[in-house]
């Protein structure tokens, strides 16, 4: 029965994110959870298990509209990192710290930087415009120095490639 389902799918949910298997968790139980009408026995269970579920993925319940926009902004972040637009997943990340600073939404976007950084590496070609576009995106960003040393050497190495290429110029700049 449907009553049961609801049930079952908000304690399953429960199970998943008690063994630290968030995203699944999120998926499952969030759409039951939010539904307006459910029995008065699993109400308890759903908003503690959605407030839950909110801590473990953003690090606060969205209770003010402040921290629910700066959810939706890590949201799009994630996203666009999915989809490797490393520069606009940083900026829609640094609108959700503006709202609502956290230590999760800090590490989220150390991670998106150090994937930059990856893919980045491993891509061919003319990397100038690119390295240019990270070292602009991050310069006046407080990283951590380990993090700041690693962007200084791949746009470093990128500066080398540009001079073997003959292209002084754009070496320079990103030196």
């Amino acid at each position: 029965r449907k009553r049961d389902l609801n049930t079952f799918l908000i304690l399953y949910g429960d199970g998943l994110l008690q063994t630290g298997r968030v995203g699944e968790a999120w998926d499952l139980a969030m759409p039951v959870v939010q539904k307006k009408r459910l029995k008065k026995r699993i109400k308890p269970l759903a908003q503690s298990l959605k407030r839950r579920l909110e801590i473990a993925r953003y690090g606060f319940a969205l209770e003010t509209q402040d921290r629910q926009k700066s959810a939706e902004f890590v949201n799009r972040a994630q996203a666009l990192r999915v989809e490797k637009r490393y520069q606009a997943a940083f900026g829609a990340l640094q609108q959700a710290l503006r709202l609502q600073s956290h230590p999760k939404q800090i590490e989220l976007r150390d991670v998106i930087v150090l994937e930059w950084l990856s893919n980045l590496s491993s891509l061919r070609g003319n990397l100038a415009r690119p390295l240019q576009e990270l070292a602009s995106t991050l310069e006046t960003m407080p990283l951590p120095v380990s993090l700041r040393t690693q962007i200084g050497e791949t746009i470093a190495l990128g500066a080398q490639s540009e001079l073997k290429t003959g292209n002084r110029g754009m070496a320079g700049i990103l030196a």
